[in-house]
């Protein structure tokens, strides 16, 4: 059965894959441990520190968990991380515009390939 969410985070996937100087990892949650999101990415920035960014993605009927919240709050404020919720395509199109103004910068960094571990 294919969910909202699921429909969104395809979308993200895709989207995020056009950009070769942004690494991104999706974390399996269960609901033990600490909490999280959907995404943890960086996107590196030629001349700069990479940014680190988080997304999460949701139903359009729903919204972040307490848990979720606070993490949130944690990453802006203490990190300076940028937030992404995704619920519809307005949303998916922020993201997109923010990946493309930052992918601007980095015409002269090479992309290194696949990690091997």
């Amino acid at each position: 059965m294919t969910t909202p969410e699921s429909k969104i985070k395809k979308s993200v996937n895709k989207l995020l894959s056009k950009y070769p100087t942004v690494w991104w990892f999706m974390p399996t949650q269960h609901g033990f441990g600490a909490a999280g999101l959907d995404y943890h990415c960086l996107i590196r920035v030629e001349g700069d520190d990479p940014i680190a960014f988080f997304i999460e993605t949701k139903d359009p009927d729903k919204w972040l968990t307490p848990r979720q919240e606070v993490l949130v709050d944690l990453l802006r404020n203490n990190f300076g991380a940028r937030i992404f919720i995704i619920q519809n395509d307005n949303d998916l199109k922020t993201l997109s515009n923010w990946l493309e103004s930052r992918s601007r910068y980095n015409y002269n960094i090479k992309t290194t390939g696949t990690i091997k571990i």
